[in-house]
C-alpha cells in the first residue's frame, strides 16, 4: 500500500466516524508531539467539514510527512478517544 492510498484510507475512516456525529476534535501524533490539532464543530459537519478539501488536506500532508510513524486519534463529545491508526 503507498503512503498516499494509507493516508485515503484513514481519512476514509474519519469521514465515517463524523458522519456517525459526536465528533470534537480530530488529533495527529508523531512522537508523542500532537502535530496536528482538528476541531470538529456541529456547524461544519454539514457540507464545509465533509465537502472542503482543506481539512482533509491537512490531515493527508500531516500523514504523508510522518508517515506510518503516527497515531491519528478521533475524540467525541463525551471525551471518548478513539484511535483510527497507530499509538503514541
Amino acid at each position: 500500500m503507498s503512503n498516499q492510498d494509507f493516508a485515503n484510507d484513514i481519512v476514509d475512516k474519519i469521514k465515517s466516524l463524523i458522519k456517525k456525529g459526536n465528533v470534537s476534535r480530530i488529533y495527529v501524533w508523531h512522537d508523542g508531539d500532537k502535530i496536528l490539532d482538528i476541531p470538529v464543530t456541529a456547524g461544519a459537519l454539514g457540507t464545509v467539514l465533509l465537502a472542503a478539501a482543506a481539512p482533509w488536506a491537512l490531515i493527508l500532508g500531516a500523514i504523508a510527512a510522518v508517515g506510518t510513524d503516527c497515531c491519528v486519534e478521533v475524540v467525541k463529545d463525551n471525551g471518548e478517544i478513539i484511535t483510527v491508526y497507530g499509538k503514541h
